[in-house]
């Protein structure tokens, strides 16, 4: 009966560490297909923007702004939100519109201050900080009433 309990004790364990294989074993094969994925994906990318720069500026902002016209168009259709349709697609809008300006601006101050022209940088970092703050009060204001 004792030789028994041992075959128990030893069988128990065995399949508590093939357990433990299995998932490093999962583990390690999703880190493998995560890694194949990622290189399908980003080397023909990496290879476009290394080959043709101008054209692959194009085609990702072409995307951007694909993405943010489909933001768009999908918050304006859905039903959500008591506002008519016009009013919601032309908050949306100016909503990513803003959100490209502040992009835009915040590029111009950091090229700004990159290329040493600081008596026209700190201005405009001080306009720019006063105007998305004004910004932001507005839109705050505006969605707490």
């Amino acid at each position: 009966m004792k030789r028994h309990q041992k075959n128990g004790i030893f069988s128990g364990i065995f399949s508590a560490y093939r357990s433990l294989f299995s998932k490093c074993a999962v583990f390690i094969l999703f880190i493998g297909a995560v890694g194949a994925v990622s290189l399908l994906v980003a080397f023909p990318l990496w290879y476009f923007a290394s080959s043709n720069p101008q054209g692959f500026s194009i085609f990702a902002l072409t995307l951007l702004c694909g993405l943010g016209v489909f933001g768009i168009i999908r918050k304006s259709v859905s039903s959500r939100s008591g506002q008519p349709r016009g009013r919601r697609f032309f908050r949306s809008a100016l909503k990513f519109i803003l959100g490209i300006a502040f992009l835009i601006g915040l590029y111009g101050i950091v090229l700004l201050f990159s290329r040493n022209m600081t008596g026209w940088a700190i201005p405009a970092l001080i306009s720019f900080v006063l105007l998305f703050g004004l910004y932001l009060y507005g839109f705050f204001s505006i969605r707490g009433h």
